[in-house]
């Protein structure tokens, strides 16, 4: 998995708090406008993905995270008749 997440495009729910999560206090999003996160490893339990290792570049900076996965389900989809992801 590889996800790009464009910070510089952020969007909250009022435009103060928008201001301050781009803000050189959080995310910097003018010196960073995007953060990345590349997956390394995938685990499973009954079938599911559990967790997934990987690196997340935030800030300029990449260190390893895990992330927890809660609600990941595969499935047949009904309407392409293909695997999906949800």
């Amino acid at each position: 998995m590889d996800v790009t997440i464009p910070v510089s495009s952020l969007q909250a729910s009022s435009q103060d708090f928008t201001n301050h999560l781009k803000s050189a206090d959080l995310f910097h999003a003018e010196k960073f406008p995007e953060m990345r996160f590349v997956s390394t490893k995938f685990h499973f339990a009954d079938k599911k993905v559990t967790e997934v290792e990987g690196n997340l570049t935030l800030l300029g900076k990449t260190d390893p995270v895990t992330l927890k996965a809660t609600k990941f389900n595969c499935y047949q989809s009904p309407m392409l008749n293909v695997a999906a992801i949800s």
